[in-house]
């Protein structure tokens, strides 16, 4: 319902075009309450005030976000029994080792994502048991590798475009290294 009612308010900002004031965020005009909120009576203000629709369509917003983020967590923990674990997968620092030495070797530098190392997840997570498990993938030729990270939804220059001669010459070094 709530959802429901943010999209009603999404329909007031674009018919009044109140987006296209108090456009900074997540202040309103350098404001946490816009100035020009009340226009009039609290129907004109509510329906055509162009500040407090957009005012009460980001309220709604973040209502609704706060309540789903709850409910999420709620959710979350709901699916662990009392003294049971929950295991949650993630890259760290260090991944793709093999890769990211032949994107340097190729003269790529800094290559991205760069992912949070295991002090840093355990900081995320105080208290929590935080276990390591090193997963090897073997292939027989570095373009077998490229392809099934493309098919898996992996970027071979990490979020970077990488030309031609810089992935021959990647692919050609991740292949002198093992594959």
């Amino acid at each position: 319902m709530l959802v429901y009612v943010q999209c009603l308010l999404g329909a007031l900002v674009a018919g009044n075009q109140a987006g296209l004031v108090d456009n900074d965020w997540p202040l309103m005009n350098g404001r946490v309450f816009p100035s020009d909120y009340w226009i009039g009576g609290v129907g004109q203000s509510l329906l055509h005030s162009q500040a407090a629709v957009q005012f009460n369509h980001r309220l709604m917003g973040y209502t609704v976000a706060i309540l789903a983020l709850g409910l999420a967590v709620a959710a979350w923990r709901a699916l662990v029994k009392p003294g049971g674990r929950l295991a949650v997968a993630s890259l760290v620092d260090g991944s793709f080792r093999e890769w990211r030495a032949a994107l340097a070797e190729a003269g790529v530098t800094d290559p991205r994502p760069r992912f949070p190392s295991l002090e840093t997840l355990r900081g995320w997570f105080p208290g929590a048991v935080v276990e390591t498990l090193t997963l090897t993938d073997r292939h027989k030729t570095a373009l077998a590798f490229a392809r099934n990270a493309k098919a898996a939804g992996i970027d071979a220059g990490f979020g970077r475009a990488l030309d031609a001669g810089v992935m021959r010459r990647a692919l050609r070094a991740f292949e002198a290294g093992g594959a």
